[in-house]
Parts: structure tokens; sequence; C-alpha cells
């Protein structure tokens, strides 16, 4: 898998996970761009998270925050609690 590849792969599965979660989220895959995913706050304002590298791994990054991509289900559940 290239970069790309992976980057959309962490950001679909992360998208599914938050979602699970009760929470609204988008996975947006621009034409000429790196895909991101649109999660949706409960006063309707949205944020952007993304997958980058990091080291040797990868890492999300939304706003100042940032956690590891693994395990997926702490990563979502961190997401998540900005929502509310």
């Amino acid at each position: 898998m290239n970069v790309s590849e992976t980057r959309f792969d962490l950001l679909v599965r992360l998208a599914w996970q938050i979602n699970a979660l009760r929470r609204a989220v988008m996975v947006v895959m621009p034409v000429n761009g790196e895909p991101v995913v649109w999660v949706s706050m409960s006063d309707g304002r949205r944020f952007a998270v993304m997958a980058v590298q990091q080291g040797g791994g990868w890492i999300f990054v939304w706003g100042v925050h940032y956690a590891p991509t693994e395990p997926m289900a702490d990563a979502a559940a961190l997401i998540a609690a900005v929502t509310s």
C-alpha cells in the first residue's frame, strides 16, 4: 500500500469507529489532495481529522490534539469526546 492508500485506510476505519460511538462523520477524498475525516460536533460545527506519518508509524491529528492510530478504538473515543 502506498502512503495515500494507507492514510485512506486508517481514516475510513477511524470514521467507522467514531460513527459506532453515535457521532456523525464524513470521509472526504478530494480530487487533488489527501483524504480527511470531518467530525460533526453537537452544535453543528465540524472539525477535520488527518492521518499523519510520524517516525515509523502513524498518528491522528485534529486541532492541537493527536492520538496514536492504534488502538483505533481509543483514538475514536478521544476524538468523539471532543464532539459533546
